[in-house]
């Protein structure tokens, strides 16, 4: 047997060193690879923030899809798409982070993870958290000129409506539009402008409070309200519009004023800045234009809004049954919820809900069995919508509502006429020199209205727009219920003057 020798030894023990070393190295390599290559994502797992504080969610991991992010409390802390976290007020929610990824950059399977992260709200007495400002004041006479004719249209949009069929109109849009043109209109065809729309305070004082109210509709921090004016005129030899005009309508309405050749880049251009303005809601609102179109005056205004106390998964009921005004069963998604605001009268029972700030509430009003929507709508007096709203007993009431999506347009030339305004839409009898100089006297062709709606549980988004076609002539009591499982009368409201920015009836889903 060989003894090992001093010199062997010394060569075993550096080949282990080398072994161990190199062990260490491929552990060590190891341990980084997976500090850097984490296979299933790290989430943050808890945030703690003042009232009005933000912080985002932390998602890491190499090979993430896509993640989604919901607040189980938006009243406590509101989170972004992106993850952002922001503190609204004092307690304690709870964000889930729904994480889809791989497991290798190339790998066609996903997984999905679900984390939670805890929020903590703190008090901060320094600070007062969206709150909403002091609403300029505005005429009673106007508050109730506003409410009548807004009942006025829906009625006579409803009674020529089909039986089965759902109605949205925005007054605020139709008679901001029609305002541009009353600006532009002289002697008899003004007067009829201003019997029908202005009332009592005239066409200057109905430009200062209608001014006044748009600007208090687009002031609210809690609720994405924008409203944008145009007049896109006919760039041609013989027609121009006057500069006093242009001046009127852009110190009241912040109307801009567009030449253009009137072609088929035009139309592109009509549509293109209503759907930027109805925040991509309604995509058009022409298909063409006539040769003999002088001008063009268009609203367009869009609403989105959160609800103040959030619908929760266990509130929204699927598979239930709405009957439509044919008496036909329709699948529904209900929300169920217990609102403190019950409203009433002869024909309908409803219910308001607050957006969050306060500034905009949805009022549901339930016609009595066996009554139409148009015919509890023709019921009402001039301005019983805004005493409806007004009128409201704070109990509280348990209801049901359905989600609902959808768009209506309408052209209102008969019912203005039905209205009294007559003489603008007549190529003899017309007369809008106010506006324009002209060799051709130019009259209003028609009035286009679109609108679009669509609740659910989050909130609500509508939008609408109005378009002047101008041619050449050529306390606390027992407990309600409100199911709103057949058709009903709804209104987006102003909560300080009870005024519908938008009017609809649901007749089916």
């Amino acid at each position: 047997m060989r003894r090992f020798e001093i010199k062997d030894l010394t060569k075993m023990t550096l080949v282990c060193m080398s072994v161990a070393a190199l062990s260490a190295s491929v552990i060590s390599t190891g341990v980084e690879a997976k500090k850097k290559n984490p296979i299933k994502p790290k989430v943050t797992k808890k945030i703690e923030l003042k009232e009005g504080k933000s912080k985002k969610i932390s998602v890491k991991g190499r090979f993430v899809v896509s993640k989604k992010f919901k607040s189980s409390k938006p009243t406590v802390a509101k989170v972004g798409k992106k993850g952002k976290v922001t503190a609204l007020k004092a307690g304690n929610c709870k964000i889930t982070i729904k994480v889809k990824y791989k497991k290798k950059k190339k790998a066609k399977k996903t997984f999905t993870k679900k984390y939670i992260c805890k929020v903590k709200v703190t008090a901060n007495n320094k600070t007062v958290i969206r709150q909403e400002g002091e609403e300029k004041p505005v005429s009673d006479k106007f508050v109730k000129q506003m409410s009548k004719v807004s009942l006025d249209l829906i009625q006579r949009v409803s009674k020529k409506a089909k039986a089965n069929e759902n109605i949205l109109i925005s007054p605020e849009s139709i008679v901001t539009a029609s305002m541009l043109a009353a600006n532009g209109a002289e002697n008899d065809t003004l007067s009829e402008f201003e019997n029908t729309l202005c009332g009592e305070l005239g066409l200057k004082g109905f430009n200062e409070d209608l001014s006044t109210y748009n600007d208090n509709l687009m002031s609210s921090v809690n609720v994405d309200f924008s409203m944008a004016n145009s007049i896109w005129a006919k760039d041609q030899k013989g027609f121009s519009i006057k500069d006093s005009y242009k001046e009127v309508v852009k110190k009241y309405y912040n109307a801009e004023t567009l030449l253009e050749p009137f072609d088929k880049n035009t139309v592109e251009k009509i549509n293109s800045w209503v759907k930027k303005n109805t925040d991509n809601m309604i995509d058009k609102i022409i298909d063409n234009i006539p040769s003999d179109a002088r001008a063009y005056l268009i609203n367009a205004l869009a609403f989105t809004g959160e609800w103040a106390e959030q619908y929760r998964d266990g509130s929204v009921k699927q598979g239930e049954k709405f009957t439509d005004a044919s008496g036909k069963e329709k699948d529904a998604t209900m929300l169920v919820g217990s609102e403190y605001g019950y409203v009433s009268g002869e024909n309908f029972t409803g219910f308001t809900k607050p957006y969050k700030g306060g500034r905009y509430e949805f009022m549901a009003l339930l016609p009595k069995e066996g009554m139409t929507t148009a015919e509890l709508l023709a019921s009402f007096e001039e301005d019983d919508l805004s005493k409806i709203y007004k009128n409201e007993e704070r109990g509280m009431v348990y209801t049901k509502m359905p989600e609902f999506k959808y768009s209506y347009e309408t052209a209102l030339k008969d019912v203005f006429m039905d209205m009294g305004i007559k003489n603008a839409f007549d190529s003899g009898k017309a007369n809008f020199t106010n506006m324009a100089t002209f060799y051709d006297n130019i009259f209003i062709d028609d009035i286009l209205h679109k609108t679009f709606i669509e609740l659910d549980r989050n909130g609500t988004k509508a939008a609408a727009v109005t378009v002047v076609a101008m041619r050449a002539a050529s306390a606390y009591s027992d407990p309600k219920e409100v199911v709103l499982d057949r058709p009903f009368v709804y209104a987006i409201v102003n909560s300080k003057t009870g005024l519908p920015v938008f009017v609809g009836v649901v007749n089916t889903l």
